[in-house]
């Protein structure tokens, strides 16, 4: 019920019913929510989440949840580790989750099995297996997925096509997914996801040499990670750019994205990002053919590649 969760917060920050009521309900409201026998309204919900300083309505996907407070916590943890791709910290958090029975079951067990295909995806490079799981996920089990989920596998499958050089079947995965996207595209919850799609369409449209798409999508994408604040994968965007204006020898602006890119991996720790960047051959040539500031390279390689020497 959400008047547990009401109740979590509003002891947690040892306040009085009477002084989250104030100007917004009654206490009695207030207790009444708490004990269940009454569901507060949209604007209600809205002025105790402020008074509370936290975000109620995310909670109602959590409500059926044995604990809803450990799952949400627990998802936004998945979630926030699968952007950054620090895939091992990933597997470390979802084995922990598995002692929450919530994780074991629909439609919270997907959130594991997501995260153990990431694993199987990014790190173990076992991307045949992926795609037969995903598969089997999708023919028997569809039905329960969140639209997220459904997203996630998709994005998971569509990756594992790539390397396995499937391209038209990537393809199809790709359409799929822009094709759902487009009915939620001004919705901030899926701005991430948004995102992702697009590299994965941008990684597609370097294996298929379409350039100027390339350079089009990326320039739009940056675009929208930085009016959405979303730039934790801006530097994806900003190598792929990069390519494209290499490719079509737009040198000088080629150049400025590779800048971009590497300045925000020198910024931020991202080694299984420049790792999977470094194995697409046309990024190697782009770094390798344009003349970066030696200041830039060195800080750079010594981040990154300084265990290999």
């Amino acid at each position: 019920m959400i008047g547990d969760i009401i109740k979590y917060f509003r002891e947690e920050k040892h306040m009085l019913k009477s002084v989250l009521a104030k100007g917004i309900c009654s206490e009695k409201y207030i207790y009444l929510i708490e004990k269940g026998e009454r569901n507060p309204s949209a604007e209600i919900l809205g002025l105790l989440s402020n008074r509370l300083g936290i975000d109620l309505l995310g909670y109602y996907p959590y409500l059926n949840c044995k604990d809803p407070i450990k799952v949400r916590s627990t998802h936004e943890i998945f979630e926030r580790l699968r952007r950054q791709s620090k895939f091992i910290d990933l597997a470390v958090v979802t084995n922990k989750a598995l002692n929450l029975d919530d994780f074991k079951k629909k439609p919270w067990v997907y959130e594991i099995i997501i995260n153990q295909l990431a694993e199987l995806n990014f790190i173990r490079c076992k991307f045949d297996v992926v795609v037969y799981k995903t598969n089997l996920i999708i023919r028997n089990e569809k039905v329960h997925l969140t639209v997220l989920q459904y997203i996630n596998f998709l994005l998971l499958r569509s990756v594992a096509y790539q390397m396995l050089n499937k391209i038209v079947m990537s393809e199809k995965d790709v359409n799929t997914l822009k094709s759902i996207i487009e009915l939620h595209i001004t919705n901030s919850y899926f701005f991430e996801h948004i995102i992702a799609i697009r590299i994965n369409e941008m990684a597609l449209l370097n294996i298929k040499k379409v350039y100027d798409q390339l350079s089009e999508l990326a320039e739009e994408t940056i675009k929208f990670q930085e009016q959405y604040g979303r730039i934790e994968r801006i530097h994806y965007s900003f190598a792929f750019l990069a390519i494209a204006q290499f490719e079509l020898k737009l040198f000088d602006q080629a150049l400025s994205a590779l800048k971009c890119c590497i300045n925000h991996l020198i910024t931020y720790d991202k080694p299984i990002d420049v790792s999977l960047l470094f194995a697409v051959e046309e990024f190697r040539k782009t770094y390798s053919a344009l003349s970066l500031p030696s200041f830039i390279v060195i800080d750079f390689e010594k981040k990154y590649f300084h265990h290999q020497q």
